[in-house]
Protein backbone atom coordinates (compact mmCIF):
# COMPACT_ATOMS: atom_id res chain seq x y z
CA UNK A 1 0.00 0.00 0.00
CA UNK A 2 1.04 3.67 -0.74
CA UNK A 3 2.47 4.73 2.42
CA UNK A 4 0.58 8.31 1.85
CA UNK A 5 -2.54 6.23 1.45
CA UNK A 6 -1.38 4.33 4.63
CA UNK A 7 -0.97 7.65 6.21
CA UNK A 8 -4.24 8.96 5.86
CA UNK A 9 -5.93 5.89 6.76
CA UNK A 10 -3.77 5.40 10.05
CA UNK A 11 -4.69 9.23 10.71
CA UNK A 12 -8.45 9.07 10.46
CA UNK A 13 -8.40 5.75 12.23
CA UNK A 14 -6.71 8.38 15.11
CA UNK A 15 -9.37 11.25 14.06
CA UNK A 16 -12.05 8.34 15.38
CA UNK A 17 -11.45 7.78 18.84
CA UNK A 18 -11.04 10.72 20.01
CA UNK A 19 -14.15 9.93 22.14
CA UNK A 20 -11.44 7.41 24.03
CA UNK A 21 -9.33 10.18 24.95
CA UNK A 22 -7.82 9.74 29.09
CA UNK A 23 -10.16 10.86 31.74
CA UNK A 24 -8.31 13.91 32.23
CA UNK A 25 -8.69 15.04 28.45
CA UNK A 26 -12.49 14.60 28.43
CA UNK A 27 -12.93 16.58 31.61
CA UNK A 28 -11.47 19.37 30.09
CA UNK A 29 -12.97 19.25 26.91
CA UNK A 30 -16.38 17.44 27.13
CA UNK A 31 -18.72 20.55 27.96
CA UNK A 32 -21.11 17.92 30.02
CA UNK A 33 -18.53 16.97 32.16
CA UNK A 34 -18.13 19.01 35.98
CA UNK A 35 -15.88 21.91 35.54
CA UNK A 36 -14.86 21.39 38.94
CA UNK A 37 -10.65 20.82 39.47
CA UNK A 38 -10.93 17.50 41.95
CA UNK A 39 -7.59 16.41 42.99
CA UNK A 40 -7.65 13.68 40.33
CA UNK A 41 -7.83 16.03 37.84
CA UNK A 42 -4.56 17.93 38.96
CA UNK A 43 -2.59 14.44 39.59
CA UNK A 44 -3.26 13.44 36.30
CA UNK A 45 -1.61 16.55 34.95
CA UNK A 46 1.20 16.37 37.22
CA UNK A 47 2.12 12.75 35.98
CA UNK A 48 1.33 13.31 32.42
CA UNK A 49 3.65 16.07 32.71
CA UNK A 50 6.24 14.11 34.43
CA UNK A 51 6.38 11.36 32.36
CA UNK A 52 5.00 12.29 28.52
CA UNK A 53 7.22 13.63 25.63
CA UNK A 54 6.08 14.77 22.43
CA UNK A 55 7.81 13.87 18.80
CA UNK A 56 10.19 16.73 18.60
CA UNK A 57 14.17 16.64 18.85
CA UNK A 58 14.38 18.93 22.38
CA UNK A 59 11.63 16.60 24.41
CA UNK A 60 12.30 13.01 22.58
CA UNK A 61 15.53 12.15 21.46
CA UNK A 62 18.39 15.28 22.08
CA UNK A 63 19.03 13.03 25.58
CA UNK A 64 20.43 10.10 23.43
CA UNK A 65 22.49 12.58 21.34
CA UNK A 66 23.92 14.18 23.97
CA UNK A 67 25.08 10.83 26.05
CA UNK A 68 26.41 9.51 21.92
CA UNK A 69 23.04 6.60 21.85
CA UNK A 70 22.32 8.22 18.70
CA UNK A 71 23.11 10.98 16.58
CA UNK A 72 20.95 12.73 13.14
CA UNK A 73 21.59 13.63 9.84
CA UNK A 74 18.58 16.09 9.58
CA UNK A 75 19.71 19.13 11.23
CA UNK A 76 22.84 19.99 13.17
CA UNK A 77 21.56 19.54 16.90
CA UNK A 78 23.85 21.13 19.17
CA UNK A 79 23.46 18.40 21.58
CA UNK A 80 25.08 16.29 19.05
CA UNK A 81 28.35 18.50 19.64
CA UNK A 82 28.26 19.14 23.42
CA UNK A 83 26.67 22.66 23.37
CA UNK A 84 24.75 23.72 26.85
CA UNK A 85 23.14 27.26 27.34
CA UNK A 86 20.95 28.17 30.26
CA UNK A 87 18.99 25.82 32.29
CA UNK A 88 15.05 25.83 33.23
CA UNK A 89 13.79 26.59 36.69
CA UNK A 90 10.46 25.06 34.78
CA UNK A 91 9.86 21.90 37.85
CA UNK A 92 8.15 24.51 40.04
CA UNK A 93 5.21 24.80 38.07
CA UNK A 94 4.73 20.97 39.13
CA UNK A 95 5.47 21.58 42.65
CA UNK A 96 2.93 24.53 42.55
CA UNK A 97 0.20 22.10 41.15
CA UNK A 98 1.20 19.47 43.35
CA UNK A 99 0.00 21.84 46.39
CA UNK A 100 -3.01 22.67 44.95
CA UNK A 101 -3.58 18.94 44.37
CA UNK A 102 -3.25 18.49 48.41
CA UNK A 103 -5.65 21.78 49.06
CA UNK A 104 -8.08 20.12 47.20
CA UNK A 105 -8.12 16.94 48.56
CA UNK A 106 -10.92 15.69 51.68
CA UNK A 107 -11.22 12.61 53.33
CA UNK A 108 -8.83 9.53 54.29
CA UNK A 109 -7.24 9.32 50.64
CA UNK A 110 -5.70 13.14 51.50
CA UNK A 111 -2.72 11.04 52.63
CA UNK A 112 -1.96 9.37 49.46
CA UNK A 113 -2.26 12.86 47.63
CA UNK A 114 0.00 14.69 50.22
CA UNK A 115 2.35 11.25 49.78
CA UNK A 116 2.42 12.39 45.89
CA UNK A 117 3.44 15.69 46.87
CA UNK A 118 6.10 14.74 48.82
CA UNK A 119 7.59 12.40 46.17
CA UNK A 120 6.72 14.90 43.17
CA UNK A 121 8.74 17.61 45.26
CA UNK A 122 11.76 15.14 45.84
CA UNK A 123 11.87 14.14 41.86
CA UNK A 124 11.70 17.05 40.63
CA UNK A 125 14.18 19.04 42.70
CA UNK A 126 16.71 16.40 42.59
CA UNK A 127 16.93 16.35 39.05
CA UNK A 128 16.96 20.18 39.09
CA UNK A 129 19.74 20.04 41.37
CA UNK A 130 21.62 17.62 38.94
CA UNK A 131 20.94 20.13 36.36
CA UNK A 132 22.90 23.13 38.39
CA UNK A 133 23.71 22.73 41.58
CA UNK A 134 22.22 24.89 44.24
CA UNK A 135 19.19 25.40 43.88
CA UNK A 136 15.71 27.15 46.29
CA UNK A 137 14.34 24.25 48.14
CA UNK A 138 13.77 24.87 51.89
CA UNK A 139 12.23 28.49 50.78
CA UNK A 140 10.79 27.33 47.69
CA UNK A 141 6.92 28.32 46.73
CA UNK A 142 6.84 30.93 49.64
CA UNK A 143 5.40 33.51 47.74
CA UNK A 144 1.80 33.61 49.37
CA UNK A 145 4.02 34.20 52.40
CA UNK A 146 5.37 37.35 50.09
CA UNK A 147 8.78 35.44 49.72
CA UNK A 148 9.80 36.07 46.51
CA UNK A 149 13.20 35.35 46.11
CA UNK A 150 14.26 32.32 47.99
CA UNK A 151 17.18 31.07 49.27
CA UNK A 152 19.91 28.59 47.57
CA UNK A 153 20.18 25.84 49.06
CA UNK A 154 23.64 23.99 48.91
CA UNK A 155 23.72 20.35 47.12
CA UNK A 156 23.95 18.90 49.71
CA UNK A 157 21.20 20.37 51.71
CA UNK A 158 18.90 19.66 48.93
CA UNK A 159 19.97 16.28 48.73
CA UNK A 160 19.10 15.90 52.69
CA UNK A 161 15.69 17.47 51.77
CA UNK A 162 14.98 15.12 48.64
CA UNK A 163 15.96 12.09 50.62
CA UNK A 164 13.60 13.45 54.01
CA UNK A 165 10.66 14.20 51.41
CA UNK A 166 10.84 10.33 49.94
CA UNK A 167 11.13 9.37 53.87
CA UNK A 168 7.82 10.97 54.28
CA UNK A 169 5.82 9.68 50.82
CA UNK A 170 6.86 6.36 51.84
CA UNK A 171 5.24 6.48 55.23
CA UNK A 172 1.76 8.35 53.85
CA UNK A 173 1.24 6.03 50.74
CA UNK A 174 1.82 3.07 53.79
CA UNK A 175 -1.01 4.80 55.60
CA UNK A 176 -3.47 5.85 52.38
CA UNK A 177 -5.92 4.46 49.96
CA UNK A 178 -5.85 3.82 46.62
CA UNK A 179 -6.16 7.48 44.70
CA UNK A 180 -7.93 8.82 41.29
CA UNK A 181 -5.76 10.43 38.79
CA UNK A 182 -3.13 8.59 38.18
CA UNK A 183 -2.47 7.21 34.45
CA UNK A 184 0.87 5.47 35.27
CA UNK A 185 0.08 3.13 38.21
CA UNK A 186 -3.85 3.18 39.10
CA UNK A 187 -3.43 4.77 42.13
CA UNK A 188 -1.75 2.02 43.45
CA UNK A 189 -0.17 3.14 47.02
CA UNK A 190 1.60 -0.04 47.65
CA UNK A 191 2.94 0.09 43.57
CA UNK A 192 3.63 3.92 44.74
CA UNK A 193 5.72 2.61 48.10
CA UNK A 194 7.91 0.67 45.42
CA UNK A 195 8.52 3.26 43.30
CA UNK A 196 9.67 5.95 46.38
CA UNK A 197 11.90 3.83 48.08
CA UNK A 198 13.60 2.47 44.35
CA UNK A 199 14.00 6.27 43.70
CA UNK A 200 15.53 6.85 46.89
CA UNK A 201 18.33 3.74 45.95
CA UNK A 202 19.06 6.08 42.58
CA UNK A 203 19.35 9.05 44.73
CA UNK A 204 22.18 7.45 47.29
CA UNK A 205 23.95 5.98 44.33
CA UNK A 206 24.78 9.27 42.99
CA UNK A 207 25.87 10.13 46.14
CA UNK A 208 28.75 8.01 46.29
CA UNK A 209 31.24 10.10 46.47
CA UNK A 210 30.30 11.22 49.75
CA UNK A 211 29.41 7.76 51.45
CA UNK A 212 31.68 8.40 54.26
CA UNK A 213 30.01 11.71 54.86
CA UNK A 214 28.68 11.03 58.58
CA UNK A 215 25.82 13.95 57.72
CA UNK A 216 24.27 11.32 55.12
CA UNK A 217 24.92 7.89 56.26
CA UNK A 218 24.41 7.23 53.03
CA UNK A 219 25.49 3.32 53.68
CA UNK A 220 23.03 3.11 56.43
CA UNK A 221 20.07 4.02 54.73
CA UNK A 222 20.54 1.65 51.67
CA UNK A 223 20.58 -0.78 53.56
CA UNK A 224 17.56 0.42 55.72
CA UNK A 225 15.65 -0.06 52.38
CA UNK A 226 17.36 -3.26 51.28
CA UNK A 227 16.08 -4.60 54.65
CA UNK A 228 12.91 -3.03 55.72
CA UNK A 229 11.25 -1.52 52.80
CA UNK A 230 9.17 -2.67 50.02
CA UNK A 231 10.88 -2.16 46.77
CA UNK A 232 10.37 -3.15 42.96
CA UNK A 233 9.89 -6.83 42.41
CA UNK A 234 9.53 -6.90 38.33
CA UNK A 235 8.83 -4.83 35.08
CA UNK A 236 5.26 -4.42 36.76
CA UNK A 237 6.26 -2.34 38.99
CA UNK A 238 7.94 0.06 36.41
CA UNK A 239 7.47 4.07 36.68
CA UNK A 240 6.38 4.41 32.90
CA UNK A 241 3.94 6.18 30.68
CA UNK A 242 2.30 2.87 28.31
CA UNK A 243 0.98 4.46 24.60
CA UNK A 244 -1.80 3.11 23.34
CA UNK A 245 -3.81 3.11 19.80
CA UNK A 246 -6.09 6.02 20.40
CA UNK A 247 -5.70 9.90 19.59
CA UNK A 248 -3.05 11.95 21.92
CA UNK A 249 -1.81 8.52 23.07
CA UNK A 250 0.33 7.08 20.54
CA UNK A 251 3.85 6.81 20.79
CA UNK A 252 5.54 10.05 20.09
CA UNK A 253 8.00 8.63 17.47
CA UNK A 254 5.71 7.21 15.25
CA UNK A 255 5.74 8.31 11.86
CA UNK A 256 2.05 9.53 11.92
CA UNK A 257 3.27 12.18 14.56
CA UNK A 258 7.18 12.84 12.97
CA UNK A 259 6.68 12.57 9.23
CA UNK A 260 10.17 11.20 8.77
CA UNK A 261 11.94 12.75 10.97
CA UNK A 262 12.93 9.16 12.42
CA UNK A 263 14.59 8.32 9.37
CA UNK A 264 17.32 10.72 9.87
CA UNK A 265 18.52 9.11 12.78
CA UNK A 266 20.96 7.15 13.50
CA UNK A 267 22.61 4.81 15.63
CA UNK A 268 26.13 5.69 17.56
CA UNK A 269 29.35 3.46 17.22
CA UNK A 270 29.89 3.30 21.03
CA UNK A 271 26.40 2.03 21.53
CA UNK A 272 25.94 -0.58 18.40
CA UNK A 273 29.89 -1.66 18.63
CA UNK A 274 29.43 -2.10 22.45
CA UNK A 275 26.09 -4.74 22.09
CA UNK A 276 28.21 -6.32 19.01
CA UNK A 277 31.14 -7.02 21.19
CA UNK A 278 28.43 -8.38 23.57
CA UNK A 279 27.01 -10.34 21.01
CA UNK A 280 23.56 -8.81 22.44
CA UNK A 281 20.39 -9.57 20.86
CA UNK A 282 18.65 -6.50 21.86
CA UNK A 283 20.79 -4.69 18.83
CA UNK A 284 18.67 -6.78 16.51
CA UNK A 285 15.37 -5.00 18.28
CA UNK A 286 17.04 -1.53 18.70
CA UNK A 287 18.19 -1.28 14.99
CA UNK A 288 17.87 -1.94 11.42
CA UNK A 289 20.83 -3.14 9.61
CA UNK A 290 22.83 -0.66 7.05
CA UNK A 291 21.75 -0.71 3.75
CA UNK A 292 25.05 -0.72 2.11
CA UNK A 293 25.62 -4.38 3.86
CA UNK A 294 22.29 -5.52 2.70
CA UNK A 295 23.05 -4.44 -0.59
CA UNK A 296 26.04 -6.38 -0.18
CA UNK A 297 24.48 -9.93 0.76
CA UNK A 298 24.97 -10.10 4.58
CA UNK A 299 21.66 -10.88 6.36
CA UNK A 300 19.65 -9.28 9.04
CA UNK A 301 20.63 -11.67 11.19
CA UNK A 302 24.36 -10.91 11.17
CA UNK A 303 26.29 -8.29 13.49
CA UNK A 304 28.29 -7.12 10.77
CA UNK A 305 25.05 -5.68 9.05
CA UNK A 306 24.62 -3.34 11.36
CA UNK A 307 27.12 -0.45 10.92
CA UNK A 308 27.42 2.58 13.39
CA UNK A 309 28.63 5.92 12.97
CA UNK A 310 30.88 8.02 15.08
CA UNK A 311 28.66 10.81 16.71
CA UNK A 312 31.63 12.87 17.17
CA UNK A 313 32.42 12.95 13.08
CA UNK A 314 32.05 16.64 11.30
CA UNK A 315 28.39 17.17 10.25
CA UNK A 316 29.16 16.83 6.48
CA UNK A 317 30.89 13.08 7.44
CA UNK A 318 27.70 11.74 9.43
CA UNK A 319 24.82 13.20 6.81
CA UNK A 320 27.26 11.48 3.77
CA UNK A 321 27.21 8.10 5.60
CA UNK A 322 22.75 9.26 6.51
CA UNK A 323 22.92 9.36 2.64
CA UNK A 324 25.14 6.21 1.33
CA UNK A 325 23.08 4.07 3.42
CA UNK A 326 26.35 3.16 5.64
CA UNK A 327 24.71 3.42 8.42
CA UNK A 328 22.08 1.49 10.77
CA UNK A 329 18.90 2.70 11.78
CA UNK A 330 15.98 3.02 14.01
CA UNK A 331 14.21 -0.42 14.19
CA UNK A 332 10.75 0.60 12.60
CA UNK A 333 9.04 -1.24 15.66
CA UNK A 334 9.61 2.65 16.81
CA UNK A 335 7.90 4.69 13.82
CA UNK A 336 5.86 2.03 11.69
CA UNK A 337 2.37 3.40 11.08
CA UNK A 338 1.33 -0.37 11.81
CA UNK A 339 2.96 0.12 16.09
CA UNK A 340 1.60 2.88 17.31
CA UNK A 341 1.78 1.98 20.55
CA UNK A 342 5.46 1.83 20.21
CA UNK A 343 7.36 0.81 23.93
CA UNK A 344 6.66 2.77 26.83
CA UNK A 345 8.60 5.36 28.32
CA UNK A 346 10.16 4.96 31.62
CA UNK A 347 11.40 7.60 34.25
CA UNK A 348 12.29 4.50 36.67
CA UNK A 349 12.55 0.67 36.16
CA UNK A 350 12.52 -2.62 37.96
CA UNK A 351 15.75 -3.47 35.97
CA UNK A 352 17.74 0.16 36.91
CA UNK A 353 16.66 -0.35 40.60
CA UNK A 354 18.57 -3.89 40.22
CA UNK A 355 21.79 -2.07 38.79
CA UNK A 356 21.69 0.29 41.41
CA UNK A 357 21.78 -2.07 44.14
CA UNK A 358 24.57 -4.44 42.71
CA UNK A 359 26.55 -1.57 42.19
CA UNK A 360 26.26 -0.52 45.75
CA UNK A 361 27.24 -4.32 47.35
CA UNK A 362 30.16 -4.05 44.82
CA UNK A 363 30.97 -0.53 46.80
CA UNK A 364 31.09 -2.28 49.87
CA UNK A 365 27.78 -0.55 50.99
CA UNK A 366 26.37 -3.77 52.48
CA UNK A 367 25.91 -7.32 52.47
CA UNK A 368 24.04 -8.90 49.48
CA UNK A 369 24.68 -10.70 46.07
CA UNK A 370 25.75 -8.62 43.68
CA UNK A 371 26.03 -10.91 40.76
CA UNK A 372 22.41 -12.03 41.04
CA UNK A 373 21.22 -8.60 41.26
CA UNK A 374 23.50 -7.95 38.00
CA UNK A 375 21.73 -10.47 36.11
CA UNK A 376 18.31 -9.77 37.03
CA UNK A 377 18.60 -6.23 36.13
CA UNK A 378 20.02 -7.76 32.14
CA UNK A 379 17.54 -10.27 32.60
CA UNK A 380 14.28 -7.66 33.53
CA UNK A 381 16.13 -4.85 30.92
CA UNK A 382 16.33 -7.62 28.15
CA UNK A 383 12.55 -8.73 28.63
CA UNK A 384 11.24 -5.31 28.65
CA UNK A 385 12.37 -4.97 25.13
CA UNK A 386 11.57 -8.36 24.21
CA UNK A 387 7.82 -7.79 25.21
CA UNK A 388 7.46 -4.47 23.50
CA UNK A 389 8.58 -5.52 20.23
CA UNK A 390 6.01 -7.48 17.93
CA UNK A 391 7.35 -10.73 16.45
CA UNK A 392 7.51 -8.76 12.43
CA UNK A 393 10.23 -6.41 13.78
CA UNK A 394 12.76 -9.50 14.56
CA UNK A 395 11.55 -11.47 11.93
CA UNK A 396 14.63 -13.72 10.56
CA UNK A 397 16.92 -12.43 12.96
CA UNK A 398 18.27 -13.62 16.59
CA UNK A 399 15.99 -13.63 19.27
CA UNK A 400 15.63 -12.90 23.07
CA UNK A 401 14.18 -15.89 24.48
CA UNK A 402 14.95 -17.55 28.09
CA UNK A 403 17.89 -19.76 26.95
CA UNK A 404 19.31 -16.60 25.19
CA UNK A 405 19.64 -14.84 27.85
CA UNK A 406 21.42 -17.37 30.22
CA UNK A 407 23.74 -18.21 27.90
CA UNK A 408 24.55 -14.53 27.55
CA UNK A 409 25.04 -14.54 31.70
CA UNK A 410 27.09 -17.41 31.90
CA UNK A 411 28.95 -18.12 28.54
CA UNK A 412 29.76 -14.68 27.28
CA UNK A 413 31.81 -11.88 27.96
CA UNK A 414 28.66 -10.50 29.48
CA UNK A 415 28.92 -12.82 32.51
CA UNK A 416 29.81 -11.28 35.99
CA UNK A 417 33.60 -10.70 36.48
CA UNK A 418 35.47 -11.33 39.70
CA UNK A 419 37.68 -7.78 40.10
CA UNK A 420 35.20 -4.96 41.47
CA UNK A 421 36.72 -2.53 38.65
CA UNK A 422 35.20 -5.02 36.07
CA UNK A 423 32.37 -5.60 37.80
CA UNK A 424 31.43 -1.36 38.08
CA UNK A 425 31.85 -0.98 34.44
CA UNK A 426 29.96 -4.08 33.54
CA UNK A 427 27.30 -2.61 35.63
CA UNK A 428 27.08 0.52 34.19
CA UNK A 429 27.43 -0.22 30.49
CA UNK A 430 24.12 -2.46 30.77
CA UNK A 431 22.74 0.54 32.77
CA UNK A 432 23.59 2.47 29.39
CA UNK A 433 21.82 0.12 27.42
CA UNK A 434 18.50 0.25 29.18
CA UNK A 435 18.73 4.59 28.75
CA UNK A 436 18.43 4.19 25.20
CA UNK A 437 15.24 6.16 24.07
CA UNK A 438 14.14 6.03 28.17
CA UNK A 439 14.98 7.23 31.24
CA UNK A 440 14.97 10.93 28.92
CA UNK A 441 18.81 12.48 30.16
CA UNK A 442 19.70 9.71 32.45
CA UNK A 443 22.19 8.49 30.24
CA UNK A 444 24.15 11.87 30.44
CA UNK A 445 23.94 12.12 34.19
CA UNK A 446 24.97 8.43 34.58
CA UNK A 447 28.04 9.17 32.39
CA UNK A 448 28.74 12.18 33.76
CA UNK A 449 29.19 10.47 37.77
CA UNK A 450 30.96 6.77 36.18
CA UNK A 451 32.50 8.36 33.23
CA UNK A 452 31.64 4.88 31.36
CA UNK A 453 31.04 3.93 28.34
CA UNK A 454 33.93 6.16 27.50
CA UNK A 455 32.37 8.07 25.00
CA UNK A 456 33.87 9.82 21.61
CA UNK A 457 34.83 13.21 21.89
CA UNK A 458 36.03 15.14 19.04
CA UNK A 459 37.97 18.72 19.87
CA UNK A 460 37.74 19.23 15.96
CA UNK A 461 33.49 19.19 16.31
CA UNK A 462 33.32 19.74 20.21
CA UNK A 463 30.98 23.05 20.93
CA UNK A 464 31.73 23.06 24.56
CA UNK A 465 34.03 25.32 25.74
CA UNK A 466 36.43 22.82 27.07
CA UNK A 467 37.21 21.16 24.08
CA UNK A 468 38.29 17.63 25.59
CA UNK A 469 35.07 16.41 27.93
CA UNK A 470 31.03 17.17 27.60
CA UNK A 471 30.14 19.81 29.81
CA UNK A 472 28.95 19.12 33.61
CA UNK A 473 26.06 21.85 33.93
CA UNK A 474 24.05 24.04 32.72
CA UNK A 475 23.82 27.81 34.05
CA UNK A 476 20.81 29.37 35.89
CA UNK A 477 18.12 30.76 34.11
CA UNK A 478 18.56 34.58 33.23
CA UNK A 479 15.41 35.36 34.82
CA UNK A 480 17.05 34.22 38.24
CA UNK A 481 19.71 36.93 37.42
CA UNK A 482 16.81 39.31 37.14
CA UNK A 483 14.74 38.89 40.09
CA UNK A 484 16.82 36.60 42.81
CA UNK A 485 20.27 38.09 42.11
CA UNK A 486 21.38 38.47 45.36
CA UNK A 487 20.40 34.88 46.57
CA UNK A 488 21.92 33.41 43.07
CA UNK A 489 25.68 34.90 43.35
CA UNK A 490 25.64 33.85 47.25
CA UNK A 491 25.38 30.13 45.24
CA UNK A 492 27.63 30.96 42.72
CA UNK A 493 29.82 32.21 45.32
CA UNK A 494 29.84 29.50 47.68
CA UNK A 495 29.81 26.87 44.44
CA UNK A 496 31.98 28.26 41.91
CA UNK A 497 33.81 30.79 42.90
CA UNK A 498 31.23 32.98 41.68
CA UNK A 499 31.03 32.24 37.84
CA UNK A 500 28.36 30.33 36.37
CA UNK A 501 29.57 28.32 33.36
CA UNK A 502 29.20 25.11 32.01
CA UNK A 503 31.96 22.93 33.28
CA UNK A 504 32.18 23.86 37.01
CA UNK A 505 31.57 20.61 38.72
CA UNK A 506 29.13 20.59 41.39
CA UNK A 507 29.04 19.32 44.88
CA UNK A 508 27.52 15.75 44.14
CA UNK A 509 30.41 15.13 41.63
CA UNK A 510 33.42 16.28 43.72
CA UNK A 511 34.91 14.13 46.16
Amino acid sequence: MNKYIKSFIVLGVCIGVLSSCSQFEETNTNPNASTKVTPGMLATGILIDMTKQNQYYESFIDHNFMSKHACTAEVLRTYQYNKFTEGSFGAYGALRDARKMVESATGDVKKSYEALEHFIRAYKLFYLSLDMGDIPYSEALQGDQGNLTPKYDSQKEVMIQVLFDLDQANALFAEGYDFDGDPLLNGDTEKWQRVVNSFKLKVLINMYLHDSDSDLNIKGQFQDLLNLRPLMESNKDNLQLVYVNKANQIYPYNDILIGGQSAYVMLSSNFVDSLKILNDNRLFYFADPAKTEVEKGLSVADFNAYVSVDPSLPFNVITKAHYDGACCMLNKRYTDLDNPEGEPIMRLGYAEQCFNIAEAIVRGWGTGDAKSYYEEGVRAAMLFVKDHTPDVYVEGRPQITDEYISNYLSKGRAAFASDQDTQLKQIFQQKYFIYFLQNPWDGYYENRRTGYPVLPINPNTNMNQVLTQLPKRWTYPLKEYNENSNNLQEALDRQFGGKDENNDLMWILKK
